[in-house]
């Protein structure tokens, strides 16, 4: 399901839950409410929200889910939590906020990423990712909580937990401090994340596919907690060995990584077509289409290929890539080979990039390609 652009005043921009919920593969995006933007989730019954992305959301104390159990647990599994906003109005989190009821109930977050929310400097205790009230119970594993912040006028400030949520260990933490966690197997720093992008999911479901990739060489790869670990990720591909080491042991976080393939891709055929005209107040140099074609040249099919932008220079900007467009380094481009995202040995595919350019400077254009090869 698709929760776009809904408000209320009070809780719950999207969705005030007050019974049981099961969500899967949904989108909770754009919406506004008084506490709890997306979804509040005030229940005395045991709900769960599985592979959703829970995206720009607003709200005056909460901005993305708000979380208040009682009697039963609320478990947010395989769940990017990005972008979403609070005004600072009272203690909370831009991502998360967990407060406890009068029978309290824990909140599991599960291979979830919580990144790039962010709260005004108002209320004591507000927190750019995660809130959790000092009574509240609040269980993490396999988490990333990263990039968040506070902001006011003047200064902006990393936070990206607030309170004491208990670790149960393979979490990633890039800013600590403010946050009474209890460490366990954990990591404090940079998880090495990428941009928020709306990638193609396996089953071709456009809903809950908001996610933000890990980069090369991020320590998150295969370093989860296999007891924790769900069979598929966010997009519904199977949790796989990420750095190729064969031990499939699931990454930290709503998304798996994909591993560079491009040592087994060769460039057969391009062109470029420069057009100037209709110029555009953003690109005024017009745009150029380059229209490559590349083979699989391995004995191997490569599932789930993705074009990622490595180098695009002078400001040009990517025009095609997948949502949200343009964008440049970090852009990703999924081409079309099939219903099955499948590119088999030997197949040859044309992949069309479109560039808006800015300038009439020569810019340099690369990418990797990303995919799993089996």
């Amino acid at each position: 399901s698709l929760f776009d652009n809904n408000s209320s005043f009070g809780p719950g921009g999207a969705i005030f839950n007050q019974a049981t919920m099961v969500m899967r593969r949904s989108s909770i995006r754009n919406n506004t409410g008084g506490d709890g933007g997306g979804i509040a989730n005030i229940s005395d019954h045991f709900s769960v929200i599985d592979s959703c992305d829970v995206l720009s959301n607003h709200g005056s104390i909460t901005g993305g889910i708000l979380a208040q159990q009682t009697n039963q647990g609320l478990v947010i599994n395989g769940t990017t939590i990005s972008g979403n906003f609070a005004t600072g109005a009272a203690a909370g989190g831009a991502g998360i906020s967990v407060r406890p009821a009068s029978f309290q109930a824990p909140v599991d977050i599960i291979n979830c990423t919580v990144s790039d929310n962010f709260n005004r400097i108002g209320a004591a205790g507000n927190a750019g990712g995660i809130f959790a009230d000092p009574a509240a119970i609040v269980h993490i594993s396999n988490s990333i909580l990263a990039r968040d912040f506070l902001f006011d006028r003047f200064q902006q400030i990393p936070q990206d937990c607030v309170g004491a949520p208990q670790s149960f260990g393979h979490n990633a933490i890039d800013f600590l401090p403010g946050c009474s966690i209890v460490l366990s197997t954990d990591f404090v720093g940079d998880p090495r994340l990428g941009t928020l992008a709306d990638a193609k999911p396996a089953d071709g479901i456009p809903e809950g596919n908001g996610a933000i990739p890990l980069l090369a060489g991020s320590p998150m790869i295969d370093w989860a907690d296999p007891g924790q670990c769900q069979a598929t990720d966010q997009l519904g591909f199977p949790r796989a060995d990420g750095d190729l080491n064969g031990s499939a042991t699931c990454d930290v976080g709503a998304l798996e990584f994909e591993p560079i393939v491009s040592s087994v891709i060769a460039l057969v055929r391009t062109q470029t077509v420069h057009d100037p005209k209709p110029p555009t107040r953003d690109f005024p140099a017009g745009k150029d289409t380059i229209t490559r074609q590349y083979k699989n040249k391995s004995s191997e099919q490569i599932v789930r290929p993705v074009f990622v932008v490595t180098t695009l220079t002078d400001q040009e900007m990517l025009l095609n890539c997948d949502p949200p467009a343009p964008g440049g380094v970090g852009a990703r481009l999924t081409p079309d080979v099939g219903t099955d995202l499948t590119w088999g040995p030997n197949e040859i595919i044309t992949v069309t990039f479109v560039i808006g350019l800015k300038t009439e400077a020569n810019y340099r254009f690369s990418v990797d390609v990303v995919g799993y090869p089996q």
